[in-house]
């Protein structure tokens, strides 16, 4: 398992940006991390990535310097294990509602003492066994792999600073698009009464310790959260795709 420069990088105070996509496209992922993108985040809850493409995907990471990370379709430790086995660096689980939802996930994602992963040290992620003794890797998978749980729902906000307050958490992440869906404004994350408690939730998570993230669609956006406090900052490639192409198509229109 690689050093993760990522998670060193937040845990420090300093920004990492990087992009998420539900393309499965090696090629893709390459072409990002050549042209400077830190992190990729793999959209599994809304596309589907099986072990086997994801397997891939992470060896392209791996070749261009990407952290991956997954995002998992359900709190599910048995989903989660397989794709840490081979080598995604860090897990963002969707619907967190309690402090208990996240232990769920730590228990999934680190080796005792720190949670309940199984045992097993002759994984892709573990360099099959043949680099380094099953302590080290115990110990390295524990100390460079990223757990960020999504909060998504009024229930989550509600119970956010005993979610920020469960050990082995990193980062905390927050689904716009859901709480609007809940709160009775469907595909309106902008409306003042979400984006309110979205920016009380930044704060809390702020002033918790705990690494904020955000998702933005431009560099405008993406200097607003940066100076709210967020540090794991990413953009979808469906974002640069439509701004590009349709930026394009409308002035050679024109």
């Amino acid at each position: 398992m690689r050093p993760n420069a990522v998670k060193a990088k937040v845990m420090a105070g300093q920004p990492s940006w990087g992009f998420y996509t539900s393309f499965p496209s090696p090629d893709l992922l390459e072409f990002m991390g050549h042209l400077g993108f830190e992190f990729v985040w793999l959209d599994n809850e809304h596309s589907p990535m099986d072990v086997d493409n994801a397997a891939h995907l992470v060896r392209a990471c791996e070749t261009a310097g990407v952290v991956p990370i997954m995002r998992v379709s359900a709190n599910d430790s048995a989903q989660i294990l397989s794709y840490l086995e081979i080598g995604i660096m860090g897990v963002m689980v969707p619907h967190v509602n309690t402090a208990e939802d996240a232990r769920r996930i730590v228990n999934a994602v680190r080796y005792r003492p720190l949670g309940r992963r199984g045992a097993g040290s002759q994984s892709r992620a573990a360099n099959f066994g043949l680099t380094q003794t099953s302590v080290q890797y115990f110990e390295q998978a524990n100390r460079e792999t990223l757990v960020i749980p999504l909060i998504e729902e009024p229930e989550g906000f509600e119970n956010l600073p005993e979610i920020c307050r469960v050990e082995g958490v990193d980062i905390i992440a927050f689904g716009p698009g859901d709480l609007a869906m809940a709160m009775g404004y469907p595909g309106n994350s902008g409306h003042p009464e979400v984006q309110k408690i979205i920016r009380r939730a930044e704060q809390q998570v702020v002033a918790s310790g705990k690494v904020l993230d955000a998702i933005v669609a431009n560099a405008e956006e993406a200097r607003q959260a940066l100076a709210r406090g967020a540090r794991f900052i990413s953009i979808g490639v469906h974002a640069m795709l439509r701004q590009m192409g349709r930026g394009f198509l409308d002035a050679v229109r024109a």
